[in-house]
Formats: structure tokens, sequence, C-alpha cells
């Protein structure tokens, strides 16, 4: 990419599938003072919002549009719209409250994988291949889930960032660390942050239908009663009303009302003795066995076997993730587990259908064990484990700050040698 134009560069992201849009960029202005291209005074996005309407819809690949718009805007700023359509998650780090978030979160998880890297004008964007669901959060949900100073870029309703090499408000040139570096998965600790709290609100958020005037309040009433259900605290359900009412409600109804309508139904809620299945899901990452569909379509071995074999490891493979990744060697417990039809045929091809497990001795008991899903169900497991002990520590935080709170609010009694004489 060594001297191409922002043009050019435009082109050859296009080719990549990602989905481009033109922005506006920093002019000489009055006094030669830099403003940005808009002509807005005090513009609040300066040299990073759209030159074109409704740049969630027109965004493209099309080379044609693109040469068109560059053609009108030679200088433009280069757009990319992130999320599924794009193919991808991008991690925006800004400044030095971002460097100490994420020093924080890679102490504590592991580093972050080598993945394209462009540096911006206060920090740096990571690009991570999209996960394949809806990953949708504000800028204040980020920074209470990951730390000041990183925000997600995905499937929110504004979600885009600027690529190189666009020019920041501050002069700064956007530029990719190493240009040829693959992008890879984001590692599963970022993605375990991102969704396992918000399953419920990323569903509920993204796939209901909009709710014209009219329908609002009895339509959000029920939104928020649901989002009880879910067994999320207040403040989690509050956040997602807020952008259901924003995303959904056209118009959307006033900040006060959901505000008050999250109150109300927070005084009649009934919480469940135990959490729904649903609920119980959606925080737990342990009954969620990751489906991974380029590894399952390109790995040779799953595509000869039988429907038969398949159905046999699909079934085994769940028992397995239940055990940590073990299955006991036993083929007779096997086939019962498989619910086969046949058990010769099970005894005869079962080695087919169970081709990445291997046999191992644990205090004098033989177990069949897929090493690669034990590793991932530790990983998921020590995350998990690290998240609930955090948020037993916060509660416990809370509950010693009110009672000390309770204790400084009381009378004390003055010591006798202190009384004044009457």
């Amino acid at each position: 990419m060594g001297n191409m134009g922002r043009f050019e560069y435009a082109l050859e992201l296009a080719t990549r599938g990602w989905l481009i849009f033109p922005q506006h960029t920093m002019v000489k202005g009055e006094l030669d003072k830099s403003e940005c291209s808009c002509g807005k005074r005090g513009c609040s996005h300066q040299a990073k919002h759209p030159r074109i309407k409704k740049w969630q819809d027109n965004a493209t690949c099309d080379a044609a549009t693109i040469t068109e718009w560059w053609t009108k805007w030679p200088n433009a700023n280069i757009g990319l719209k992130t999320g599924k359509s794009s193919g991808l998650m991008v991690l925006d780090l800004d400044g030095e409250k971002g460097v100490a978030s994420l020093r924080k979160l890679e102490e504590k998880f592991g580093p972050l994988l080598v993945t394209l890297t462009s540096i911006t004008g206060r920090g740096k964007h990571f690009y991570f291949t999209h996960p394949g669901h809806l990953i949708k959060h504000s800028q204040e949900a980020c920074a209470e889930i990951l730390g000041p100073g990183l925000e997600i870029k995905a499937d929110g309703k504004a979600d885009c960032i600027t690529a190189p090499p666009s020019v920041h408000v501050n002069g700064h040139v956007y530029k990719w660390v190493d240009a040829n570096t693959p992008i890879v998965a984001a590692p599963n600790w970022l993605l375990d942050l991102l969704t396992v709290e918000d399953v419920f609100t990323a569903t509920q958020a993204g796939d209901s239908d909009d709710i014209p005037e009219g329908q609002r309040n009895n339509r959000m009433y029920v939104e928020v009663c649901d989002l009880f259900k879910s067994g999320k605290s207040q403040d989690s359900i509050l956040r997602t009303a807020l952008q259901i009412n924003q995303t959904k409600c056209k118009p959307p109804l006033g900040e006060v009302e959901i505000r008050g309508m999250v109150a109300s139904v927070a005084v009649t809620h009934k919480p469940m003795s135990t959490a729904s299945d649903r609920s119980r899901s959606s925080r737990n990452p342990l009954f969620w066995y990751a489906f991974d569909v380029h590894s399952f379509f390109g790995d040779q071995n799953v595509q000869t076997l039988t429907d038969f074999q398949l159905g046999w490891r699909t079934r085994l493979m769940a028992f397995a993730w239940q055990s940590k990744g073990y299955l006991v060697n036993d083929t007779d417990a096997l086939f019962e587990l498989s619910r086969a039809s046949s058990k010769p045929k099970f005894k005869k091809e079962m080695h087919k259908a169970l081709f990445d497990f291997t046999e191992v001795e644990q205090d004098g008991q033989s177990y069949l064990v897929n090493p690669g899903m034990a590793q991932q169900y530790a990983e998921k497991m020590d995350g998990w484990t690290q998240k609930r002990e955090a948020g037993r520590a916060r509660a416990k935080a809370k509950e010693q700050e009110a009672e000390k709170r309770k204790t400084e609010g009381l009378p004390t009694e003055v010591p006798q040698a202190e009384r004044k004489v009457a």
C-alpha cells in the first residue's frame, strides 16, 4: 500500500468486502484556522462524520460508487462501517486511559492476539473478525465493561471507524502498524466480557420491531418487564431500556419517562427464586458450547462422516462439554449416550465420530478427552469464575460502604470527661 492516496486505499479496502463511505476532513477556514469541511462552527465530530446521508445503508464496497465519491471529494477521509455486514469488530483504544485499561485486562486474562492494527490520532484500532452474533454497546457501557478509554465498534447504529491514511483532527495520519498482518478472531475472554452478560440485551435491543408513536408506552412497559425477568440488575436494565427506546421508538420517549418506568417496575417486580434457563444461560458461559462454523466446514474429518456418525458425534460432544472435555472410555456407555440404533455398527464406527479424542488415565480410570475442548472449557471456567468473584467483591464493598454510612450517621455519646459542666 506504499504511496497510495485515500482514493486508492478506499478501493483496496473495498476489495476485502469492507463497507466504505466518505467522511469529512479538516480544511483551512477563516484566518487560516483549520475547521471541519462540514462548515459547522463548533463541530463535535471534526473530520470523523459522514459526507453522505444514510451512510449505514449506503456504505459500500462497489468500486464505481467509491470512485464517484472520491472524484467529488478527493481528500475525504475513509469511513469504514463495522459489524456483521463488514465482518469486522474493532477495539478502539483512546489515549493513556485506554492504554491503562487494556494493560489491566491483559494482566488478568492474557495478551491480545497479534492482529491487523492501525495507529489513530490518539491511540490504536485493533481489527478482529466479527464473531457472528450482535455486539452492541454504548461508549458508556464499554467503559464500564472494559475500562475507560476502550470502546468496541461493531453493530451499534453509529458504529464505524476511520481507516488509514485518513488525517485526524490533530493532524496525525492514520497508519497501519503492519498492513500485511492478518485479521484474527478476538480472544475468548474479550468476547465473554462483551457477550456473556448481554446475550439477552443484544437480542432484545437488536431484533425487535420498530415501535411507532401510539404504542410506545405499552410496548416499552412490556420490554422493561421482560428485562426484569432476565435476572439482570436494575442499572443494566435501565441502560438496555434507554438503548431500546433510542433505537426502536419512533420518535423516542423522554429519558425521564423510561427512568420512571424502570423504577416503577422495580418496585413491583418479584425476583424469581431460581433464574430461568434463558437468564442462567445468558450469564454463565459454561452453558454455551461454541460451534465454530468455519472450523466445521473446513475439517475434512467432519466432512467425511456419515449422517449416523455425525449424529453420534453431536450428542457425544455435548456430553463431553458438560464433563470438561472428557468422556468415559466405555463403549456400552457411549452407545447409550449416542442414541445409536445399532450397537454393532456403533462399536465398529465410533472411532470415526470421535477422531479428535485421545485415551488418558486418571485416578485409575480410563477416559477419552478432546484436548481442544478441555482447554476451551478451562479458559471459560477461569474467566467466569473471575467475573463472579469480582461481582461478589463489588457487592460486598457496597454493603460495607452502606453499613459505614449508617454507622457514621448515628449520634455518638460524648465522653463524661468532655461534657461541659452546666
